[in-house]
């Protein structure tokens, strides 16, 4: 059986060690071990690593040998790292990276990733940024779904309920805008935010 990515970023990392050339790898690293959800130390080790990592890692996506370009070799590396913290039960960001490298050709293993995503995370954090994922692919009715499912307005964060009324607004349904202001407007009474959103919402029924 074959060393896994994470193995192979630690075999390097030591041999490099001994040059002193591999400080940013391992830092990224200690990060993620740490913290699972430490996106930019994700992303960051994802980039450091894309040359010598990717040209062993077959493409999940085409199961070809890696692409050549930079950004293929980032999304390669992304995804097998990603993959590879996906499976510690606390980590929710690396299933929104997974979610994010698939929205476009497989959208419904992406909602079922970032459902999960969403159910590890207790403060609305993960369906946020799940949420602007969906509405940054022009998924703004998925977005919707997504949230209506998961978002507890008394519990999660200001941010996850902003997001959710804007994937509304976006994708024009009227009613459920107007219900999901109404209910952030009530957990959130004084936030002023909530006036936008509200105009937001009266701007789309005019």
């Amino acid at each position: 059986m074959g060393m896994g990515i994470l193995d192979r970023i630690k075999a390097k990392i030591e041999s490099a060690q001994a040059q002193n050339d591999a400080a940013e790898e391992a830092a990224l690293l200690a990060r993620l071990e740490a913290d699972p959800n430490d996106r930019e130390a994700l992303l960051g080790l994802a980039d450091a690593l894309k040359a010598p990592v990717a040209d062993e890692i077959v493409d999940p996506l085409t199961a070809t040998q890696a692409p050549a370009t930079p950004a293929d070799q980032h999304n390669t590396a992304l995804w097998a790292l990603a993959e590879e913290y996906a499976g510690n039960p606390h980590a929710w960001a690396p299933l929104i990276e997974l979610a994010r490298l698939v929205v476009v050709d497989d959208p419904d293993g992406a909602a079922r990733r970032l459902a999960t995503a969403c159910d590890r995370e207790t403060t609305g954090r993960a369906l946020a940024q799940s949420v602007r994922m969906l509405r940054d692919h022009g998924l703004a009715h998925q977005a919707v779904s997504l949230g209506v499912a998961k978002w507890t307005p008394a519990v999660h964060e200001f941010e996850t309920g902003r997001q959710l009324v804007l994937a509304a607004v976006e994708a024009k349904d009227e009613i459920k805008a107007r219900e999901l202001v109404s209910r952030l407007g009530d957990a959130h009474p004084h936030n002023p935010a909530v006036t936008e959103l509200e105009q937001l919402v009266e701007a789309l029924e005019a």
